[in-house]
């Protein structure tokens, strides 16, 4: 069964129930009620634009906190992580899994793939060369590739 209709004045459900049955400029007492002559025609709900400062940018890329806490990544670019297993009801475990699952282990490449996505940088599987990382060239390699390409260029028109 619905509610019966709030009788004016009546607060039921706190002053957002109101806005929404009377709207805002019919509300006793409210701030948004009492306006100035230059806002007549305005929607009462009308929002002003935001000052310069507080207009939203870009957003950051943050990398994300629970994966940080979990792996390594080495200088090479593995990810290294804890194996499983070795947390608790390890007593019917065999000595050799338990010492075995003390060593960290690397992620495979589709996996460290994933995780590029998670951290905004790039990665490498542990069966990956050291090659497979592309890098981006420093401002003197991408000049020396620009003119390379030009002097190719005027090589293929001439």
């Amino acid at each position: 069964m619905g509610r019966p209709a709030p009788e004016f004045g009546v607060w039921m459900g706190g002053p957002g129930l109101l806005l929404a049955v009377w709207g805002a400029a019919t509300l006793p007492g409210s701030p948004l009620g009492r306006r100035d002559d230059s806002d007549t025609n305005r929607d009462p709900f009308h929002r002003r634009p935001a000052p310069q400062s507080l207009v939203p940018t870009m957003p950051k890329s943050k990398n994300h906190k629970g994966i940080l806490k979990r792996i390594r990544v080495t200088k090479t670019g593995k990810v290294k992580h804890k194996r499983c297993g070795h947390k608790h009801l390890r007593s019917g475990k065999p000595g050799s899994k338990d010492r075995m699952s003390r060593i960290p282990s690397f992620m495979t490449t589709g996996e460290a793939k994933r995780l590029e996505l998670l951290l905004f940088r790039r990665l490498r599987g542990r069966n990956q060369p050291l090659t497979a990382i592309r890098r981006s060239p420093n401002p003197e390699q991408s000049r020396a590739l620009k003119a390379a390409k030009a002097e190719a260029a005027k090589k293929a028109a001439a």
